[in-house]
């Protein structure tokens, strides 16, 4: 964990290891919990979140997107694959508002007040309460994908630094 390097705290091969953005880092060390021992969290080191990021996490997820809506009429029950890729969508451009996690329904009001309503987001959590089988949420998570991150690249100010996580006192 000290070394920062996502591909060997992951234990990924270098080739797979480019493909992951800062951001998931910066998420495990944010959410990360020193439960016995010294805390080493805040030793850490988090590369600063880039634009670059933001297009490397939806380049990662828009082709499952894509696959989803292509093999639905094969196998309908991708639409648990497709509300997964849209979770970590969201929790990913959330993030970089934010620079915090937080519940994803917490995450969806965020967006529904900062860009509007989403009838995809509002169906994400219905469906994650009584799942079923749905097209229209496979076909309309690849819109909401490119603008949820679209806007996360608009709207924030790159590079943003990760917050550093606090020491509590001995």
């Amino acid at each position: 964990m000290l070394s920062g390097n996502i591909g060997r705290i992951l234990r990924l091969r270098p080739s797979q290891a480019i493909f992951v953005d800062r951001v998931v880092l910066a998420n495990i060390v944010t959410s990360g919990i020193t439960v016995w021992g010294e805390a080493m969290l805040p030793l850490i080191p988090v590369a600063p979140i880039r634009r670059f990021d933001v297009f490397k996490a939806l380049f990662g997820l828009f082709p499952t997107a894509l696959l989803c809506a292509a093999i639905f009429p094969l196998h309908p029950a991708v639409t648990r694959y497709a509300m997964a890729v849209l979770k970590r969508s969201v929790h990913n451009c959330f993030y970089c508002y934010e620079l915090r996690r937080a519940s994803l329904e917490e995450e969806i009001g965020f967006f529904e007040r900062r860009l509007a309503s989403n009838r995809t987001l509002i169906q994400l959590l219905t469906l994650r309460r009584e799942y079923r089988n749905s097209f229209t949420f496979v076909a309309g998570c690849i819109p909401t994908l490119m603008r949820l991150h679209w806007r996360t690249s608009v709207d924030n100010r790159f590079p943003r630094k990760a917050r550093k996580i606090a020491v509590p006192p001995a």
